[in-house]
């Protein structure tokens, strides 16, 4: 069922701090899928409108347990 939802619904799920509908709705455009954005590195991250360092410390600090955990 996660392999359907849209990427933001299941970024805005997980429960990072700081992601909201708006950060992940960012995140999930300028990734496009959960494998490129486990891939992304903070100063990537940073690259995206609307995230700061902090936002991006969080989203790649997060864990890929929980992520493969719900994809």
């Amino acid at each position: 069922a996660a392999k359907s939802r849209p990427l933001a619904t299941l970024l805005t799920a997980l429960g990072i701090d700081g992601v909201g509908s708006a950060g992940a709705a960012a995140l999930a455009a300028a990734f496009g899928s959960m494998d490129a954005l486990e891939a992304a590195t903070v100063e990537q991250l940073v690259q995206v409108d609307g995230v700061g360092s902090v936002l991006a410390e969080s989203v790649w600090t997060g864990s890929p347990a929980r992520f493969t955990a719900i994809c």
